[in-house]
C-alpha cells in the first residue's frame, strides 16, 4: 500500500497538470474564437459541443468517471461560453 503522502504528492503533480492543460485549451479556444469572427463565422456552436462531450464520455471507463466527465466538461464549455459572451460579442 502505497503512503498517503505520496499518493497526495502524485495527486498535486496531476492538479499542476490540470492547470497547465486548461491554460493551453483556453488559448486555443480563444484562436478558434478570433478565427471564427475573422471569417464571419457563429462563434457558439452548441451541436459540436454536445458532439465533443459525448466523444468524451466515450473515452471514460466506468460510468462514474463517464458522468463525471460529463459534467466537467459540462461547466468547462459553460465558463467559456460565458468568457466568449463578455469579451467577444457587442
Amino acid at each position: 500500500m502505497k503512503d498517503l503522502l505520496d499518493i497526495r504528492k502524485d495527486i498535486d503533480k496531476i492538479d499542476e497538470q490540470i492547470v497547465k492543460l486548461y491554460e493551453e485549451r483556453m488559448k486555443l479556444t480563444s484562436d478558434v474564437a478570433e478565427y471564427k469572427i475573422n471569417t464571419g463565422k457563429q462563434v457558439f456552436d452548441k451541436e459540436r459541443e454536445e458532439s465533443k462531450l459525448a466523444t468524451l464520455q466515450k473515452k471514460a471507463e466506468s460510468d462514474f468517471t463517464r458522468h463525471g466527465i460529463r459534467e466537467l466538461f459540462g461547466v468547462y464549455v459553460c465558463l467559456v461560453d460565458t468568457f466568449f459572451s463578455c469579451n467577444y460579442t457587442s
